[in-house]
């Protein structure tokens, strides 16, 4: 319904160590936020979103701390042109790239991407976590849902739970209520991701 998997060749070993080897040499980019790197195109996309906490079913990241215990550090690094390459000659060509990790925590709250309307992952390590798809509870359907805010649980129904397998593609619609959960607190959940805006 939410989770589409796909038929695309598994990423090359070799290909899989140099991601791991991008994730190390960029330790210093983990800091105590939602987002911390992201590369320019992406950062430029972003821009703010207009959010008003009367009408918003959320809270905007700025906040989401005060209100989330235990949120992962969440962000982004680019791949190299290696991994790039491979991924424009056998999937697309027409899907911005990024090496996408959590750590340091439990879970990423429910929320709506920013910019893309969907994303094709492929987890390398998935950190035993679920990925879980929710709908706004009646009471609060006629709020906004926006792109950076963190949405509470008991404003959500819960309408899909899934443990994705690592070393699969699968296509998520991240235009959906969504969030990553259960991520245990000794490893990390990384993936590769490709988002279709």
């Amino acid at each position: 319904m939410y989770i589409s998997y796909l038929n695309y060749p598994p990423l090359p070993l070799d290909l899989e160590l140099d991601i791991l080897n991008t994730i190390e040499s960029h330790a210093h980019f983990q800091k105590n936020n939602l987002l911390v790197n992201a590369d320019a195109a992406t950062i430029d996309l972003l821009g703010e979103t207009a959010y008003t906490a009367d009408t918003n079913i959320g809270y905007h990241y700025s906040q989401a701390r005060d209100h989330f215990p235990h949120l992962v550090d969440y962000y982004f690094l680019d791949p190299s042109e290696r991994v790039k390459d491979w991924v424009f000659t056998n999937i697309s060509k027409d899907v911005t790239i990024n090496i996408q990790v959590m750590t340091n925590g439990m879970y990423v709250p429910p929320h709506v991407d920013e910019v893309r309307t969907s994303a094709i992952n492929y987890l390398i390590s998935s950190a035993d976590a679920t990925t879980n798809f929710y709908e706004p509870k009646s009471e609060f359907a006629t709020l906004s849902v926006t792109a950076q805010t963190a949405i509470p649980h008991e404003r959500l129904e819960l309408k899909q739970s899934s443990k994705i397998a690592e070393r699969t593609w699968h296509r998520l619609d991240v235009r959906k209520i969504h969030s990553v959960e259960n991520i245990a607190t000794d490893s990390k959940r990384i993936s590769l991701t490709l988002s279709i805006v």
